[in-house]
This record gives structure tokens, sequence and C-alpha cells, in this order.
């Protein structure tokens, strides 16, 4: 079998769900290898695409720069752990212990502690306070 002549035919994007499909025929000389003919025509149709269309070979950079955290990282590692609904629950246990001794709050504070909440700890030292 002879190959005297070969085609080439590329399908390019050239915008969302667009394309356009670039193509080229060539013949061959006597020695000429069909598929070296055939990488030519593809060089030839990329050069092309890329002359027509070049802002598809644009790189394009984001920059995105985060918002800043309302909560701290302590409070959500806390918030994560900790059901808010145990720990306001503990809050008003503390409050509400009029006749607990000192010696049985003392006995809570390693649990209390352990919620990691300032504001429920800053309660618990307060009763501790008043109970003195």
């Amino acid at each position: 079998m002879t190959i005297t002549s070969t085609s080439f035919k590329q399908k390019f994007p050239t915008f969302q769900f667009l394309n356009c499909d670039i193509g080229f025929e060539a013949s061959l000389g006597e020695n000429e290898d069909p598929l070296e003919a055939l990488k030519k025509l593809k060089t030839i149709s990329e050069a092309f695409h890329k002359q027509e269309f070049p802002h598809l070979y644009e790189s394009v950079s984001f920059h995105v720069t985060p918002e800043p955290s309302r909560i701290s990282n302590q409070e959500l590692d806390a918030a994560k752990t900790e059901p808010c609904e145990q720990t306001i629950q503990a809050f008003y246990k503390i409050l509400e212990t009029k006749n607990a001794s000192l010696k049985y709050l003392e006995l809570q504070r390693e649990a209390i502690e352990k919620l990691n909440d300032q504001p429920l700890i800053d309660a618990f030292n307060q009763k501790i306070k008043s109970l003195q």
C-alpha cells in the first residue's frame, strides 16, 4: 500500500462549550514518512490555535484572603469537644449550690476545668470565694 496524502483534524476549545475544528491535508513526497507528516500537521494546527486564541494559553492566578475568625481557636476546640448544653447546665448547677460545702465544690474543680470554658471557670471560682 502506498500512502500519497495525509490529513489531520483536531477539535480545540475556544470558550465554554464552544469548539473549533482545525485541520490540514498534505500530499506526501516519494520517501516521506506518513507519521512524520501527521506530526508536522499537528504542530501547525496547534500553532494556529495558539495564534488565534492566545487568551486560552494565559495562566490565571487567584489570591484568596481568608476572613479573620471571630472566635479564637481555643473557643472553637472547646465547642467541638463539649456540648453547649452540658456547659450551661454545669454553670447553673454552680450558681444554684446555695448549701454546697466548700469541700464539695473543690472536688468538682477538676471536672469544671476540663470543660475549658473560661466564663464557667470564673463563675465556679466566684462561688468558691463566696463560700470562704
